[in-house]
């Protein structure tokens, strides 16, 4: 391989994370605050992991003065969400958006940005914003895990790796959900780690390492959010497949399924679990409908 095909290997890459970031920062900055319908409620989690060391729960934590007078500063309701006036205080504070209602989402997300939370400006709409950018960055991690699964799969195609890479880093739905807070952004890294990890399995053969690495992924998509438990199974099934497909004898092959499904599950466990004992159903989703 010459010179310039090493450079492109970099460049190119680096330049379509670079455009996608750059994509994902504009939504980020131009957005009104509180511009995602439950925005407010997703900051106030890592708020509350940031300053009181503990999560929501869902209807009994209320969203703090704070984070209230910046809704009404703003006019989110005019702006945002197309209203002809802003709510009377009373009529917000009955209304069930005053409350932090995104507790039973599991913590993971919200605790790897509470240390951010932590850094950013001491007013509340400076420190939102300062989330949306760090989402914004850490939103390259799904580029660079699309543009290796690519070239996992697809070794002698780069075309492939750039078309499918820049899809994705000027998808605008997307730009726009990486450029607010919220934990889909943590679901959309895991998930293209999944895919990552099943990409590497097929172009390079199924081991233990990766089997791992798969239910690691998995199980960071569950604790982020768990409706994602249904990758689950597609998960185990492409896997088997791509072991099956390189000639795995057959007990590593269920081996290294039950290590998948071992992983992933220890963490679905651990969320039903809390939820159970919160709200007394494994998903919070009942306790949030009830209201």
């Amino acid at each position: 391989m010459n010179a310039s095909q090493n450079s492109s290997r970099f460049w190119l890459p680096a330049l379509i994370v670079l455009l996608g970031f750059l994509h994902a920062l504009v939504h980020a900055l131009v957005m009104p605050p509180w511009g995602l319908l439950d925005e407010q409620q997703h900051f106030h989690y890592i708020q509350m992991i940031a300053q009181e060391q503990r999560v929501p729960v869902m209807w009994r934590d209320r969203l703090p003065g704070e984070i209230v007078d910046s809704i009404f500063a703003v006019k989110r309701h005019i702006i945002t969400l197309g209203m002809s006036r802003m709510p009377t205080p009373e009529e917000f504070d009955a209304a069930f958006e005053s409350y932090s209602y995104e507790g039973h989402h599991p913590p993971l997300y919200y605790a790897l940005l509470s240390p951010f939370y932590l850094l950013g400006p001491a007013d509340v709409v400076g420190k939102l914003f300062f989330l949306r950018i760090v989402g914004a960055l850490l939103s390259s991690i799904t580029l660079l895990l699309v543009w290796a699964s690519t070239r996992w799969l697809w070794p002698d195609a780069l075309f492939v790796a750039v078309l499918a890479t820049l899809v994705v880093a000027l998808n605008p739905e997307r730009a726009a959900s990486a450029g607010r807070v919220n934990n889909d952004l943590l679901v959309e890294i895991a998930s293209a780690g999944v895919f990552a990890c099943l990409a590497s399995g097929w172009g390079q053969g199924t081991n233990w390492r990766r089997a791992v690495l798969i239910g690691l992924c998995i199980g960071v998509a569950i604790l982020s959010k768990l409706s994602t438990w249904v990758i689950l199974p597609v998960a185990v099934l492409g896997w088997t497949w791509a072991s099956l497909f390189h000639h795995q004898l057959y007990r590593k092959v269920v081996g290294q399924a039950l290590i998948i499904v071992t992983i992933a599950g220890i963490c679905l466990v651990s969320v039903t679990t809390r939820n159970i004992a919160l709200y007394g159903e494994p998903t919070g989703v009942g306790a949030f409908v009830a209201r």
